[in-house]
């Protein structure tokens, strides 16, 4: 189950953490699974100023759905792609020069002369995954700037190990983004909207919040890291629930992990590893009763599993009377 409050909630909290920042709700891969339009409209409601989508397509979702707020494709599209991001008003990442070329000529071709398409521009500070390096950043914007049709928007980068607050490469990276936007304003050249922090950015180190922080897995509920858990107060935005197909009695020295004295009472959900669901401490999963239901429904959080196989059944071959305390 997906809870929209709790996406809600966690934007609020963001939010009101960023300070001044706005903040930009990450939505790719179908919100992580969650739902790319319903988690959208809910974050854009809570006070998300920006949406994030890896693909072009993602951001059709969007546009089909009626969200017209700012949408950034964090990837560079491919190349045969630029036109329809141009249709759909998305904003689109670079960091290959020829990307500019073929961009600055599918605005020229649907928009006009008339058209001024925003982009932004991406550099690798130390991540190592994509952007250019920061001795390109001048001459990519000179390009985008020399084209009649494209204006800089930003210039972004992203944070490797932020979760983990004791290492200096945050800091190694700030301090390589902050020089490469002092060698654009120095070669006269405005940078639009800066950003690097990430989620732990954003949690953990204030200096990388600038103009706007991109939230991913905490818009979802979850901290980036166990270091950062409690330094903001985020809900899990979904919870898996399942049908308790068979409950047995472990008794002291009764099993091979688990050696529970006194006796546990445990059940066993029809969910497992064939459903995508890892297997976890049985006190992770928590019983439920439905009304005018003898059997137990076994949930979990966001990412909750347990340490069972799905066993395809639906039954309830056993019940829970009491007389032991049952874990599931």
């Amino acid at each position: 189950m997906v809870d929209l409050d709790a996406v809600s909630h966690n934007v609020s909290e963001l939010v009101a953490l960023a300070g001044g920042a706005q903040l930009l709700a990450v939505v790719k891969a179908d919100g992580y699974g969650h739902g790319a339009v319903p988690v959208a409209q809910a974050a854009i409601e809570a006070g998300a100023k920006w949406l994030g989508v890896a693909m072009v397509e993602e951001g059709a979702q969007l546009r089909d759905a009626g969200i017209t707020e700012p949408i950034l494709v964090l990837s560079e599209p491919s190349l045969d792609s630029f036109e329809d991001a141009f249709d759909l008003e998305l904003t689109p990442t670079i960091y290959h020069r020829d990307a500019v070329h073929v961009a600055a000529a599918a605005a020229l071709g649907r928009g006009g002369s008339s058209a001024r398409w925003a982009v932004q521009l991406k550099v690798d500070t130390g991540m190592h995954r994509v952007g250019m390096s920061p001795a390109e950043v001048r001459d990519v914007a000179a390009d985008v700037l020399a084209s009649e049709a494209l204006v800089l928007g930003g210039v972004f980068s992203h944070l490797a190990v932020a979760d983990d607050p004791g290492r200096p490469e945050t800091d190694e990276q700030v301090q390589r983004f902050e020089r490469v936007l002092a060698t654009l304003r120095d070669a006269g050249i405005d940078p639009g909207i800066t950003h690097i922090a990430n989620s732990a950015g954003a949690i953990a180190h204030p200096r990388t919040r600038r103009d706007l922080v991109r939230c991913g897995i905490s818009l979802y509920g979850i901290a980036p890291s166990p270091a950062l858990t409690g330094m903001v107060e985020l809900r899990p935005v979904m919870s898996v629930t399942a049908e308790v197909s068979h409950t047995l009695t472990v008794h002291a020295g009764g099993g091979h992990r688990l050696r529970p004295d006194p006796p546990l009472r445990r059940g066993h959900p029809c969910r497992g590893a064939s459903c995508g669901v890892r297997g976890r401490s049985a006190s992770q999963l928590r019983p439920r009763r439905r009304r005018g239901d003898p059997r137990r429904r076994a949930s979990g959080g966001s990412g909750s599993g347990h340490d069972g196989s799905d066993d395809g059944g639906g039954r309830t071959a056993g019940r829970d009377r009491g007389d032991h305390r049952p874990t599931w």
